[in-house]
């Protein structure tokens, strides 16, 4: 059996591998950049007939093209390397769609959806620490497919198509397209892409921040503000967002043009600094939520830490005893996906947010990055902080960018990929990561 699936997992590559060299020519013809890798590849001549047909459309509608066949064709590459898997080298030996995807959170947020917040019994009532905006989504899009579970997956996976636009535009802007394609590319292979299309928050929490990200950049502090709002109200660290914020307007402000047409100050104050207290107000809609369903405002942090046994600590002696507990479990899934796998992500996002200072990713993407970064790993018993890392978008940004050379960008984009087919893998098996 173990040969046996090592020879499956070795032909899974290869055919991702194959993706990804034709998905490589599809964005950098697109982009009008040479990326001919000089592959033969089944149903090239139909790629270039296809390429040929779309030569007239604007660059919004081939950019949305790409990015809708990339997230696309990568989620069902992930449903069958993993449904193939279930199927053959797992105990439940099965290829009922939803028994393989939806595991951990998936089936809390389908209950909100469905039920909306409870105050009993007990074990529904807990799930009142789970933010409100995307089972709220879910259950506006089950009216229309009459399935939460289909809604589910349809809001998760659009967050994603409308994530990899606002990066495209976000490096684009920064850089330059070939580079904002290699960064879409990126994101879409990351290692733990595997939750941004199934029923859990990370897509459209990654889809708010970058969109915010965005407006920031063009100086929309309204529509920015308004954006912060609902990235409150899909997860706790949705508040980081006023550090942001607060950094580009108070750059803005500084060097606004003086001369004899400039408005008052006061009124330019005003207009830049007043939507930030949207931010403020996803949370207080939450804390509100609390409070009518339970009566305690912070009924949600009660429940994290009696429930959960969760608290806030220092992430560095969080991590330190991850690392200790690592060798007293006999469970080794177990230790692996908690215990080893979460020092593992810090410390090499941790390294990649170094080198993008270096690279000059934006301050405010970075001073972000970092604050979420800490705050993720900063949880006293550590269960997620794999899956939180996919809200880094400064990793696939700075891939893009030392991806200068063809070569470079093939042995990245491999390795990525690789990742990405193991930790397929890793949460069919039904490790928590």
């Amino acid at each position: 059996m173990e040969f046996a699936a090592g020879v499956f997992y070795l032909i899974i590559i290869t055919t991702g591998t194959l993706a990804v060299v034709l998905l490589l020519q599809w964005i950098g013809q697109l982009r009008n950049k040479a990326v001919d890798l000089q592959i033969a590849f089944p149903l090239r001549n139909s790629v270039q007939k296809l390429l040929l047909w779309q030569r007239n459309w604007s660059e919004v509608q081939k950019v949305l093209a790409t990015i809708c066949l990339a997230v696309v064709g990568s989620r069902l590459f992930i449903y069958l390397l993993g449904s193939i898997w279930s199927l053959y080298f797992t105990d439940g030996h099965t290829l009922a769609f939803h028994s393989v995807w939806q595991q951990w959170d998936a089936g809390h947020y389908l209950f909100i959806a469905e039920n909306g917040y409870v105050a009993a019994p007990h074990e529904k009532a807990v799930l009142i620490a789970f933010f409100p905006l995307y089972p709220y989504l879910i259950k506006g899009f089950g009216f229309i497919f009459r399935d939460y579970s289909v809604a589910g997956y349809f809001v998760s996976t659009v967050s994603l198509m409308a994530a990899c636009y606002f990066l495209y535009k976000l490096v684009k802007e920064q850089t330059s397209p070939s580079v904002a394609a290699k960064a879409v590319l990126f994101l879409i292979i990351s290692p733990f892409s595997v939750f941004l299309g199934l029923v859990f928050t990370e897509s459209l929490f990654l889809a708010l921040v970058i969109a915010f990200f965005y407006a920031l950049k063009k100086q929309r502090w309204l529509i920015a503000g308004t954006i912060g709002f609902f990235a409150a109200l899909t997860k706790n660290q949705g508040i980081l967002l006023l550090i942001p914020y607060l950094m580009e307007a108070l750059v803005a402000l500084v060097h606004q043009p003086r001369g004899r047409q400039e408005r008052p100050v006061m009124s330019l104050g005003l207009k830049t600094l007043t939507p930030v207290l949207l931010i403020l107000a996803g949370l207080a809609v939450y804390i509100l939520i609390n409070y009518r369903v339970t009566g305690n405002p912070f009924q949600f942090l009660a429940y994290q830490k009696s429930h959960w046994h969760n608290s806030f600590g220092f992430f560095a002696e969080n991590i330190r005893n991850m690392l200790l507990l690592a060798s007293s479990f006999t469970d080794y899934e177990f230790r692996f996906s908690l215990m080893v796998l979460q020092p593992i992500v810090f410390m090499f996002a941790l390294f990649a947010l170094c080198a993008a200072v270096v690279k000059k990713i934006p301050p405010s993407i970075n001073a972000f990055s970092l604050a979420f970064l800490l705050v993720s790993f900063s949880p006293t018993w550590l269960l997620s902080g794999a899956r939180y890392s996919t809200a880094l978008f400064y990793i696939p940004m700075l891939l893009a960018i030392v991806s200068t050379t063809t070569s470079r960008l093939i042995v990245l984009s491999g390795l990525s990929m690789s990742l990405m087919c193991f930790f397929v893998i890793v949460y069919v098996e039904g490790a928590m990561f």
